[in-house]
């Protein structure tokens, strides 16, 4: 039901948006899927709504990343990911089963390389935005986890998979507006575009990395109003 349901809603130019992906298995049915449905004889509407948005996305295997780059040109048109990164840097428990950590319990410590590989996402040319769903994982905390790889508990983990401070700056501003096929709207500081603003109290592009989380907003515009203003 649910592939004929998506094979005819891309007939008619619609997309899906928020489908939740945990798995390698979960990520390659999509890129399967899309593919099939843009192969399809009779698309009513030749051109999509947005493109196809998928969220979490963890677990990338080497297989995954070997479907993309057989079909990179139509993926890159059609596809957008949203990857979890605190599956890997802010890993639940489970204490009442007695586990700590429940992820690299389960994958092993090696295995959280494969939960957001987000340099190896970048370098495949995957569209992809760090989400930001968990209210405690603020937006300059993602920034922080994203360069630093630093865990809640001090570790390291993937070093290698660490963004720079720009680039993990644009996955939750730029590449997030991507997401939702709306890059014309939200993103970036540019005329034209919804004034969705925060002004922090530090300089996130200056300030040591591993503090960059305790700067604070002062001020938040949404659409142009103000939304926050902080108590001087």
């Amino acid at each position: 039901t649910e592939f004929l349901n998506f094979m005819l809603a891309r007939q008619y130019g619609y997309n899906v948006n928020g489908v939740h992906n945990m798995g390698s298995g979960g990520i390659m049915l999509s890129m399967e899927l899309i593919v099939a449905a843009e192969a399809q004889k009779q698309l009513y509407e030749p051109n999509l709504s947005r493109a196809q948005a998928l969220d979490h996305n963890i677990d990338w295997m080497p297989a995954n990343f070997e479907y993309f780059k057989q079909h990179k040109e139509l993926l890159t048109k059609h596809l957008r990911v949203g990857v979890s990164l605190s599956t890997a840097m802010r890993q639940r428990d489970a204490k009442m089963f007695g586990y700590e950590d429940v992820v690299s319990a389960q994958y092993g410590w090696d295995g959280l390389e494969r939960m957001a590989p987000l340099r190896s996402l970048l370098e495949a040319g995957i569209p992809f935005h760090i989400e930001g769903t968990d209210p405690k994982n603020k937006p300059l905390s993602i920034v922080k986890d994203a360069v630093t790889r630093i865990d809640r508990k001090g570790r390291v983990v993937a070093p290698q998979e660490a963004l720079t401070r720009e680039q993990a700056i644009m996955a939750i501003t730029r590449w997030g507006a991507r997401f939702i096929s709306a890059e014309h709207l939200f993103g970036t500081i540019e005329a034209g575009k919804y004034a969705d603003l925060v002004v922090f109290d530090g300089d996130v592009m200056k300030a040591p990395i591993e503090q960059i989380d305790q700067i604070r907003p002062v001020l938040t515009l949404v659409g142009g109003e103000v939304a926050f203003e902080a108590k001087p």
